[in-house]
């Protein structure tokens, strides 16, 4: 199986990742790792995941992506967080920016030069932390459902969350309650076993660590997100109250920094209707396809 551990950040354990190349199927069928890479014209997407879910959410996505307008064949590198899917449990606190310094380096070892970062949610934060800190390695930003402001104490995130964890974490009541959480109410049901798969291989334990570091002490990145360079895409769901569209609207105009260092590099936003902070599982299509606007509209320059 593949796995990184960083040299730099070992409280993170173990990283688990999977690389896809049959993700170029519908564009070029019958290729291989090897051919694709030797045409040197797919990008790479780096997919990161959002909290109480793997790798696994970004399935339906992908598919749908293959299946889209997106014009090029890609290469897919899905990220488990620690905690989450095969990763190691965590045992110590860690910040975002250290887990964006382990997902630099994790590229690195793989030849990674340069790549789409893709994020939902927690994936979405610690996305933008790697374009803080390795401007050349992130080519574009697709953003979804990411709150890039600081920590929250709700009595949701604060209390209600992390005792559903520590008390149900591996069941399907648990999925239930996550899928409720993360979807509108007409989709909830009909997702609850396909979050099931996810949850119940997370690490409980190591789940309240997350959970901890990734919700009630973040970092606050608004302030930085002027000194993003790259064509950034914001999507959000409509029925999602972290972020709420209108954060999502708000938070797009605070990346001020993409177009002023290249005209040519666009920043916008989408909110996709009927759709909450999972709006790439259960709108995946039509998420797929505004994804393949932006990246067509910069491939044409309009």
């Amino acid at each position: 199986m593949p796995f990184f551990s960083s040299s730099s950040k070992p409280q993170l354990g173990r990283l688990y990742y999977e690389i896809r190349v049959d993700a170029c199927a519908h564009h070029n069928a019958g290729a291989t790792g090897g051919a694709m890479e030797s045409a040197g014209e797919a990008p790479t997407i780096v997919f990161m995941s959002s909290i109480l879910c793997d790798s696994a959410m970004w399935t339906p996505f992908i598919e749908a992506l293959v299946a889209s307008e997106f014009p090029t064949p890609f290469r897919a590198v899905m990220i488990d967080h620690a905690s989450h899917g095969q990763s190691d449990p965590l045992r110590t606190p860690f910040s975002l920016e250290d887990e964006a310094t382990a997902v630099c380096e994790l590229l690195d070892s793989i030849d990674v030069t340069k790549g789409i970062f893709c994020g939902c949610s927690w994936g979405g934060h610690t996305a933008v932390h790697c374009a803080l800190q390795r401007p050349s390695l992130v080519e574009q930003l697709w953003i979804m459902s990411s709150s890039l402001d600081g920590g929250s104490s709700s009595f949701f995130g604060g209390y209600m969350m992390p005792a559903l964890i520590k008390t149900t974490g591996h069941t399907r009541f648990f999925a239930s309650q996550v899928a409720r959480a993360f979807l509108p109410a007409a989709s909830a049901a009909k997702y609850t076993d396909f979050i099931h798969d996810m949850t119940r291989k997370m690490a409980t334990g190591g789940m309240l660590t997350a959970w901890r570091s990734v919700i009630l002490m973040r970092s606050d990145l608004e302030p930085r997100l002027r000194e993003i360079e790259c064509p950034t895409l914001l999507i959000g769901g409509e029925e999602d109250s972290g972020p709420s569209p209108a954060t999502v609207e708000r938070q797009a105009g605070l990346f001020t920094g993409v177009k002023e260092r290249n005209p040519k590099h666009i920043c916008k936003h989408h909110i996709i209707l009927a759709s909450s902070h999972l709006c790439m599982v259960d709108k995946a299509d039509e998420v797929a396809q505004v994804v393949a606007d932006f990246y067509n509209a910069l491939l044409s320059g309009s």
